[in-house]
Order: structure tokens, then sequence, then C-alpha cells
């Protein structure tokens, strides 16, 4: 999915530079559940992949 790279991106601009990006971040995990319920990336979810929403990660797998 081409806006979960966008949105990726603008995330970890802020990264180096410590700004916050609540907003960001919440968009981010929206597309990335989006994309996994629609099977975008081609894989299948399983219960060891879950990972915390806000814990640093880039994946913000679904619950």
């Amino acid at each position: 999915m081409g806006i979960d790279a966008l949105v990726t991106a603008a995330q970890e601009l802020g990264r180096p530079t410590e700004v916050p990006t609540p907003t960001i971040d919440a968009v981010l995990g929206l597309v990335q559940l989006r994309g996994f319920k629609g099977g975008a990336y081609g894989l299948a979810f399983q219960e060891s992949d879950r990972r915390a929403v806000g814990s640093g990660s880039r994946c913000a797998c679904p619950e």
C-alpha cells in the first residue's frame, strides 16, 4: 500500500528530531490495520505477530 510508505516516512522524520507525532502514529496504525484486514500485505495475521500500538514499532498489527 502506497499510503503506508508515505505515512511511515512522515513518522520517521519526527524520530531523529524528537518531534512527537501522535496524529501520524494513529493514522499509521489505522492504515496498517486496514491493510492487514484487506490482505494488502499478502500475509496472514497470526497471534504471535501482535505488537502494542505506541511501543515505537513500525507495525500496529490488528487486535
